[in-house]
């Protein structure tokens, strides 16, 4: 608990680190009229507090002010948040990240202002082992109840059926362009984003290029010159449809290894998909329409079919293998899109 009286005088001439707290339920001031208060810390940037008598909560961003008069009666609860550390990338995977662009004919001002930008942040990708980790005790192993557990198997079905109903047209006619099963394409959405919902916060720059820095990490040699590779040409591949686009980089936001929109492609598969179909803007990328014929060409390309069942082993198991090399992953495909066309047939 922490009394503060009112801000009559401000001054922005102060120069330190401080967060500010912004009160608009004082007596004394007009409803129009904000006042500001700091905490005496610098290590706090932002808080969320409320008022005792609205109860009225705000999130308040990092300012610069000065309390110069306050009063004894207004008491402020403040509940301090601390702040996510930003991490910085050596100089030495930016330059070396810069030299590989440059050598792919990038306009040099467009990847200096990129590798300048005050947006660059370093994500922990693969933290680097030491010889104490290496003999730890191993992690209890996800079994395949524990992958479905974590998606809320039963809503994802739920959502599912609404996503087929909601999007019958155009799930129709991808199936009848391309053979793949509706509720195939429609589970591939629930597994990949919860249909849609979940694509993924990270900007994919900074996702590429710490891949490209921790890949070192890794201990297996293949495993880092994979990832560095990854990260290399994927960075590539989102920087020319940023060109393409006229598009920023850093807007561009995506999973923790780079996949983007609804369907979750790489950067190189949308590159490649916007030159095929001659896509005009970047919006089109993130419609769930032009994600339903993307996926189930994709899936009918890597022999998906309306005659296959979803057992193990059967041509759409396959193909949801494909689109994800995972074996939990294609288990839980194959048996979300059987449970969507059962529970879709039931209803008929």
């Amino acid at each position: 608990m922490m009394v503060w009286r009112h801000a009559e005088k401000l001054s922005s001439g102060d120069k330190g680190f401080l967060p500010v707290y912004m009160l608009k339920s004082f007596k004394s001031i007009s409803p129009k009229t904000a006042a500001l208060a700091f905490a005496a810390t610098a290590a706090i940037s932002f808080a969320t507090f409320s008022t005792i008598e609205n109860n009225r909560r705000l999130d308040i961003l990092q300012n610069k002010a000065l309390l110069e008069s306050i009063s004894k009666k207004d008491t402020v609860t403040i509940t301090y948040v601390k702040p996510r550390k930003r991490l910085k990338f050596k100089s030495a995977t930016l330059k070396e990240a810069k030299a590989f662009m440059l050598s792919l004919g990038h306009d040099t001002s467009k990847v200096n202002a990129m590798f300048s930008d005050s947006r660059l942040e370093k994500y922990v990708m693969f933290k680097k082992r030491t010889a104490e980790a290496d003999t730890t005790k191993p992690k209890k192993k996800m079994t395949y109840e524990d992958y479905k557990k974590a998606y809320n198997y039963p809503e994802l079905v739920r959502l599912g059926l609404e996503f087929q109903s909601q999007h019958a047209d155009s799930l129709a006619q991808s199936q009848s362009e391309t053979g793949t099963p509706s509720e195939m394409t429609a589970a591939i959405f629930g597994v990949e984003t919860y249909y849609g919902k979940k694509q993924g916060d990270m900007a994919c720059v900074n996702v590429f290029l710490s891949l490209i820095e921790d890949a070192p990490n890794l201990r297996d040699p293949k495993n880092r010159k994979h990832w560095d590779r990854f990260g290399k040409s994927e960075l590539a591949a989102l920087v020319e449809i940023c060109g393409m686009f006229n598009a920023d980089a850093f807007s561009i936001k995506g999973s923790k290894r780079g996949a983007i929109g609804p369907m979750q492609f790489l950067p190189s598969n949308i590159l490649a998909f916007a030159k095929e179909h001659g896509t005009k803007s970047l919006s089109e990328i993130f419609s769930i329409a032009v994600a339903i014929r993307f996926i189930s060409r994709y899936l009918a390309l890597s022999g998906a079919s309306a005659k296959s069942s979803y057992a193990i082993g059967s041509a759409n198991y396959n193909a949801a293998h494909e689109y994800n090399h995972s074996d939990y992953y294609s288990h839980l495909v194959v048996e979300l899109a059987a449970d969507l066309r059962a529970k879709k047939a039931l209803k008929k």
